[in-house]
């Protein structure tokens, strides 16, 4: 007999999925715009979003058919591939796509606690807050004392973090220092390439999904909170 729970959530995951594609083809070119004209850059086109995220979210939903957290990790794919487009070109994350991913993340957790896996759910939601912690202070410190983390990436910190803390702290605490190697490689490249000065600006939050997302992928998205 097929799992009807198991299919409900697939297609909750790909209704997500839509709705983000959706908007990026509608609302994100009128969003992102001011972004990318005040520093001189072209404006990236609806077109160029939604195929950006209908890729990005369509091989996402590929990586992630065994993980319970589905319906959040493929919009919070989605949704990444535009920040990292974005940080990358002006080094600023908009704030209505951080909000978006809180939203979706949220949306993705309910839909998993009605799904086929069962959890604890006092342990599923303290793993998500001490992930969300561990991302948030370490990254707000650091922008406080001006080390070239930005207010953006601390606003998106407790959503990674209470992300990846789904599927335990260790793995949140693992993804944050992914990112961080990630963000110094980076650097250094671009040191060596002469592409950036030691007092220029670098984007982090490119680095701080790369680690996320490397990090989900490497660990198997077991859950295992704790």
């Amino acid at each position: 007999m097929p799992d009807y729970a198991l299919l409900t959530v697939y297609l909750l995951a790909l209704a997500s999925a839509i709705s983000v594609s959706a908007w990026a083809a509608t609302s994100a070119p009128t969003v992102l715009k001011p972004y990318f004209t005040s520093e001189g850059q072209p404006a990236p086109t609806a077109s160029s979003l939604l195929y950006l995220t209908a890729l990005v979210q369509g091989f996402s939903f590929f990586l992630a058919l065994k993980d319970p957290f589905i319906a959040a990790t493929v919009p919070l794919c989605g949704l990444f591939a535009l920040m990292i487009l974005t940080d990358s070109a002006v080094h600023k994350l908009p704030n209505r796509l951080t909000a978006m991913s809180a939203g979706y993340l949220a949306f993705g957790v309910c839909v998993a606690l009605f799904g086929p896996t069962r959890f604890d759910y006092l342990a599923l939601a303290s793993s998500a807050a001490v992930g969300a912690l561990i991302w948030t202070v370490p990254l707000w410190i650091l922008h406080r004392v001006g080390a070239g983390v930005g207010g953006g990436d601390v606003k998106l910190a407790p959503v990674i973090g209470a992300w990846l803390g789904l599927y335990g702290t260790g793995i949140a605490a693992s993804g944050l220092g992914a990112s961080f190697i990630f963000g110094g490689a980076v650097a250094l490249i671009l040191l060596a390439t002469g592409k950036v000065g030691w007092k220029s600006s670098i984007a982090f939050g490119p680095a701080m999904i790369a680690g996320a997302l490397v990090t989900w992928f490497a660990t198997g998205y077991l859950v295992s909170p704790g």
